[in-house]
């Protein structure tokens, strides 16, 4: 059987892409690095890594055998963590990023209950609506909202389902009449999410579950959820936002849905943060805490829980 350590090391090696910065990361000499992954391909008698002078890179075994090796080291981290938990307060400061609205409607009311467990933990929250490197930028956990994970070199921990859903105050209706088609909304007043590429479309779903937008023109575009909905709410235009940033408008008759029976897709509400080894106390204290709280406040707005 295999020196675990060496699998530690072939991991590493694997996510860095190079023995160099693994043996910064490991702090080893570099030939030592080498040696240990050579023996341990020895050792089990089959190349895991192509080596040139230009680049290093996985073989097809050597992908399959690092996706095992790496679950083997976060078990053991994740065993080592419960013998440090009993032993270590969590303190310190947790960076996080994430989309205004899913600041303000989400996040803010948890906020108080985290800190009060956790007295020794500060929270620095960055609220943006622009793309943000989680490693290149050091945040410890950004919170999004997205139909697919980009990055796989990312952990991802979802917490809820929110499918947008189109909107309209009883005055515009009342003006306008109801949408019987999707399509019926390209000849009728909107406002949308503005795009880099200058167009605008409410993403439906045809019966079978496939893409089938309908490309409208905005009376306003903007980046601003919030302005949308009070856009709506003054009767504006047709509006497609997510359930929980207009659900007390719907609760109150303020707001109407309207094609109820037709889907858009749903954004997945969830955490992304590095993978990295011995994860700090604290962002594991918080990732765990909104894998709790979340989904309870998203209930309670109309959104479904993952």
């Amino acid at each position: 059987m295999p020196d675990l350590n060496d699998l530690y090391f072939f991991a590493a090696v694997a996510e860095t892409g190079s023995f160099t910065a693994a043996a910064r990361a490991l702090g080893m000499p570099k030939s030592t690095l080498s040696r240990r992954i050579a023996r341990l391909e020895d050792t089990l008698g089959i190349r895991l890594l192509r080596r040139s002078t230009r680049q290093l890179t996985l073989t097809d075994t050597g992908r399959a055998y690092h996706e095992r090796c790496r679950d083997l080291v976060s078990a053991a981290e994740a065993a080592q963590g419960v013998v440090r938990e009993v032993h270590e307060e969590p303190s310190g400061r947790v960076r996080v990023t994430c989309p205004i609205t899913i600041a303000q409607v989400l996040l803010a009311p948890v906020i108080p209950e985290f800190l009060e467990r956790h007295p020794h933990v500060s929270l620095q929250i960055d609220a943006t609506g622009r793309p943000v490197d989680v490693v290149g930028e050091g945040v410890d956990v950004a919170l999004r909202v997205r139909h697919r994970l980009e990055d796989s070199s990312l952990v991802m921990r979802e917490f809820a389902l929110s499918a947008p859903v189109v909107v309209a105050s009883p005055s515009l209706l009342e003006r306008e009449g109801e949408p019987c088609r999707p399509d019926d909304l390209s000849q009728m007043p909107t406002v949308g999410m503005e795009r880099t590429d200058g167009r605008c479309s409410f993403p439906f779903e045809d019966r079978d579950g496939r893409m089938s937008p309908v490309h409208v023109t905005p009376r306003v575009v903007t980046d601003d959820l919030r302005i949308l909905r009070e856009l709506a709410v003054k009767g504006v235009g047709f509006a497609a936002l997510p359930r929980y940033i207009c659900w007390p408008e719907l609760m109150d008759g303020r707001l109407v849905q309207v094609l109820a029976d037709r889907s858009m897709p749903a954004g997945r509400i969830h955490a992304v943060y590095p993978y990295r080894r011995g994860l700090d106390p604290a962002v594991r204290h918080f990732i765990d805490f909104l894998g709790e709280r979340l989904p309870e406040v998203a209930d309670t707005l109309g959104v479904r829980p993952d």
